[in-house]
């Protein structure tokens, strides 16, 4: 586990997870958690609000679980389930991971045994199916929680790496892999161009980068007001920030051209051809795309 310490840089001692400089670090019920001083302050009181949140408006699996089937407790078996399953039946967000996915398979197909390095893993949901095809497989992500975050890889069969860290500094990983998959978080960074860069130094020769749900604004106006209403309203209630650090929260034609002039190479999703025609006659509407790059 070639790993480096998020408070000083040096190397972690596989075995112990303590640095050169005293810095320790745990793992939890199968979660290393890889993150700064500095950090867990501002992650701490975000986690909270964060399920407060959630906890009322019936979001992440658990409360989507519990609107579906309130007199069953939460069933392992829906996570394994996942993209699919009576859970997210009919959700937009876990239909378009169902694309992800096919993608993903299609992508890899004729790649076995492949390191993949999932960034935004979320619940695992991706990281259980693509270890569940033989591949050694690390999910990275900054939340933890047992139902939503890495803490969920408890319901899966399939054993693979999580890791919680702030996902803006990948070089804690000090290793590449042979597939790096932005896990539909790219418009989530402060300058999603620079990431992308910072991301590709992870790809390992003959490797390749996917880059999953990159949705396009080409007239972002509305996005913008629609994203500004909801975090003032978010901070007057919750007393947090709307994200987990600065960023608009989604990406539009100057993004688009950052990302192409870094070598990611978008392409449509087949399946979403009718959202993106509407999309072309009506440029408030987002476009689908996923990206790849491949090392020269």
């Amino acid at each position: 586990m070639p790993y480096r310490c998020p408070n000083c840089r040096e190397p972690l001692d596989a075995r112990e997870l303590v640095c050169a400089n005293g810095h320790r670090y745990a793992e939890v019920d199968g979660v290393l958690s890889l993150v700064s001083d500095d950090f867990a302050r501002q992650l701490g009181p975000f986690s909270a609000a964060l399920q407060q949140y959630r906890g009322r408006l019936g979001g992440g699996l658990r409360g989507r679980f519990h609107e579906r089937f309130p007199e069953r407790p939460l069933d392992p078996a829906a996570y394994e389930a996942l993209p699919y399953g009576p859970t997210v039946d009919g959700d937009r967000e876990w239909q378009q991971r169902q694309y992800d996915l096919e993608l993903v398979c299609e992508l890899l197909s004729g790649r076995d045994h492949q390191r993949v390095l999932d960034v935004g893993a979320s619940n695992g949901w991706l990281s259980h199916h693509l270890a569940e095809w033989g591949h050694t497989i690390t999910g990275v992500d900054p939340f933890a929680d047992p139902y939503d975050g890495l803490g969920a890889r408890h319901f899966y069969r399939a054993h693979w790496r999580a890791v919680q860290m702030d996902l803006r500094d990948l070089s804690l990983l000090d290793e590449c892999y042979e597939v790096v998959i932005l896990n539909r978080c790219l418009a989530f960074f402060p300058d999603p161009a620079v990431f992308l860069r910072h991301a590709q130094m992870r790809v390992a020769s003959g490797g390749m980068l996917v880059a999953l749900g990159l949705q396009i604004f080409f007239d972002s106006r509305a996005k913008a007001n629609q994203v500004q209403t909801r975090a003032v309203a978010y901070r007057a209630e919750y007393g947090q920030p709307f994200f987990l650090w600065p960023t608009r929260g989604y990406l539009d034609a100057g993004d688009k051209a950052g990302l192409t002039a870094a070598g990611l190479e978008l392409r449509p999703y087949r399946q979403l051809w009718l959202p993106d025609l509407r999309a072309r006659l009506d440029p408030r509407r987002p476009r689908h795309y996923y990206g790849l790059w491949r090392p020269a």
